[in-house]
């Protein structure tokens, strides 16, 4: 797999340089395979409650300052 270039090295955020396993077949002219590194713990968070829920700000504030999310 190593030899097929199948992995492809990111760099994580927490765990630094991260080998991700890329698509089972390739595409002639297409790169295939990850792109980004897996997500830390919450990273998303504030913008899932913002743009999907539609919390305001204060909302999320308040949920931060009672410990409810990350």
């Amino acid at each position: 797999l190593a030899h097929r270039n199948y992995f492809r090295p990111l760099e994580h955020q927490e765990m630094g340089t991260v080998p991700y396993a890329g698509h089972q077949f390739r595409i002639r002219g297409y790169d295939s395979g990850p792109r980004f590194p897996a997500p830390v713990l919450g990273q998303h968070n504030e913008q899932v409650l913002r743009e999907i829920l539609g919390m305001t700000d204060d909302e999320v504030a308040e949920a931060v300052i009672a410990e409810a999310i990350l």
